[in-house]
Order: structure tokens, then C-alpha cells, then sequence
């Protein structure tokens, strides 16, 4: 296992985005206008150029105890160029979804993974604001349980990888709600056939391609694990989290008993480098070519994996 590259500084003792630690191989953009504050959880190039934003939820409300419909698709012209926000400019391309947080466009269709659904939503007309959504499946749980996400996503044809977030209720942080969460999942463009193949997530948020094609999860930190960790996704792989009140067969079907336990490809120490980590970007080119960057949802900055 690696350990996350970070500074010599405490990043809990200053802003690491105040331009002073701010590596020369890079220029900082400010590309927000005025007003545009969404919290983002993903983010997708859409054709002719632009950028698409999920947005988790509105005023960047957690929203873990109950279903909610508050996010949005944003449309983002004008980043690649943009010296300033006077150059940006966004549109709403969809709205009232269930906290998205993957989001993958293939042609004209825009898939995003969103609370209990997987959907896709597409504009016909090509005005920049989608008029169709398709789901692909529903989970449908008869009660919802706190901190019950879908996560990922990445598209390796003909097959779609999220994760499921496992349940964490107030009052015993262990319990396991419904069945199957926590696990890893294919689900086929064409045919909508899903597929279990993986297990034992906690909150596996970020989701990416890395060196020679290879899955990497960010999952994190919590009651079973001191520090949140990025692991090589692959099939029939159990990353280590399970509740006291499921089995792995339970959880997950007889045919996974067999799933070989593995730990971290890279640690991310606990609030010194990471809380909540994101998706990893593959970087190509440049000083970091065949390494990975990622963000955080509760710490903040961009690590080097």
C-alpha cells in the first residue's frame, strides 16, 4: 500500500488554495460567476465543448436522513477559454434529481447515478435542456436508511460500475437495513442487466480510471476503518466492510462466499490528507503522468495519488 503525497504543511492550519501552495505546473482559473454555488459531485464534458455539473443538492444541504429530489444538471460554457467568470456562463439541464453523484454523457444521453435510481435523461431537441429521462432500475427500498447512496460511475462498454453506500442509522451505526449494500455493480447499457461483483464498500463515493484501464474507489473513513482509502475495483474483490447483522452470503448471494479480501492500494491519513475523498483523475501527461489527482468533499484542496 501507498500513502497519499501531501506538503509539509498543516493543511488544517491554512487555506492549501490561497495561491501560495498552488504547484507551478498548474494556473488557478476562478471559473464560477457571480451567484453559480452549486455543490458539486461530479463533473462530465458534454458535446460542443461544454462542462456538465451535478449538483448534489441546493445551498449544499448533506441531506442523509431522507430521500430528497432538490439537485440539478448544470450546462457550463465558455470554462476551456475563460480567463475570468465573466467568460462562463450555465444553464439548467435538468432539475428535481435525487442527490446525483456520478455523472457519465455518451453521445447525446447523460447517465447519473442518483440516489435509489440509475437514469438517463436526453435532449432530443438539442436546446440544452433534457426532455426525456429513462430509468434504468429503481432499488424501491419499502423504508430508506441514512447515508443509503448510489455511487460512481464509469463506462467500460457495454458495462456501467457504481457503488452502493452502505446504511449508517443514529442509533446503532453497525445495523444494515436493507440487503446488498455496500457492493459493487455492473449494469449492461443495452440490456439493463445487472450484476453484483463486488462487496464490502462503505461510502465509496469516487470512482475513475487509472493506470491501464484499472477501477479505483475512494471509500470513506468511518466506524470500521480510522482512515479513508482508494482500492483497485475488480470482480469478485471484498473490500472489507460488512454488518454484524448480514452474512457476505446474505448480503450478497452463495455464489460470492468465495470473494478474496483485499485492503488499500493507496491510505489517505485521516484529516490530515483527506475525510471524504472524491473521484481520482488519471493524469496523462505532464511532471504526474501516470498518476492520479483527487478531491475532497470535507477537506478540501487536490491530492496527489
Amino acid at each position: 500500500s501507498l500513502v497519499a503525497q501531501t506538503s509539509y504543511y498543516s493543511p488544517l492550519a491554512e487555506n492549501p488554495i490561497d495561491g501560495n501552495h498552488l504547484r507551478p505546473d498548474y494556473r488557478l482559473v476562478n471559473l464560477r460567476p457571480e451567484g453559480f454555488q452549486p455543490s458539486v459531485s461530479d463533473m462530465a464534458w458534454y458535446p460542443g465543448g461544454k462542462l456538465l455539473i451535478a449538483e448534489w443538492s441546493k445551498l449544499g444541504k448533506k441531506l442523509i436522513d431522507n430521500r430528497h429530489w432538490n439537485g440539478t444538471l448544470y450546462l457550463v460554457d465558455g470554462v476551456k477559454e475563460a480567463e475570468s467568470p465573466a467568460d462562463v456562463t450555465y444553464t439548467v439541464f435538468a432539475d428535481s434529481l435525487e442527490l446525483p453523484a456520478g455523472v457519465e454523457v455518451l453521445g447525446d444521453s447523460v447517465f447519473v447515478t442518483a440516489g435509489y435510481t440509475f437514469d438517463r435523461y436526453i435532449d432530443k431537441d438539442g436546446d440544452g435542456v433534457s426532455d426525456d429521462k429513462y430509468t434504468y432500475f429503481d432499488l424501491d427500498y419499502p423504508e430508506h436508511c441514512r447515508h443509503e447512496f448510489m455511487f460512481g460511475l464509469v463506462y467500460k462498454a457495454p458495462e456501467f460500475y457504481i457503488t452502493l453506500s452502505r446504511c449508517k442509522p443514529k442509533g446503532d451505526p453497525t445495523f444494515q437495513l436493507n440487503k446488498g449494500r455496500g457492493a459493487g455493480m455492473t449494469i449492461n447499457r443495452w440490456t439493463g442487466e445487472q450484476k453484483v461483483i463486488a462487496g464490502g464498500f462503505r461510502e465509496s463515493w469516487g470512482m475513475g480510471e487509472g493506470p491501464e484501464g484499472e477501477i479505483f474507489n475512494s471509500d470513506s473513513q468511518g466506524n470500521w476503518v480510522p482512515s479513508s482509502k482508494v482500492v483497485n475495483y475488480r470482480p469478485g474483490r471484498f473490500y472489507g466492510y460488512e454488518a454484524p447483522n448480514f452474512t457476505l452470503t446474505e448480503d450478497y448471494g452463495p455464489a460470492h462466499a468465495d470473494w478474496t479480501r483485499v485492503g488499500a492500494a493507496v491510505w489517505m491519513p485521516h484529516r490530515y490528507v483527506s475525510k471524504s475523498p472524491g473521484h481520482p483523475t488519471y493524469i496523462e501527461k505532464g511532471r504526474f503522468a501516470g498518476q492520479m489527482l483527487i478531491g475532497d468533499s470535507g477537506h478540501g484542496g487536490i491530492q496527489r495519488l
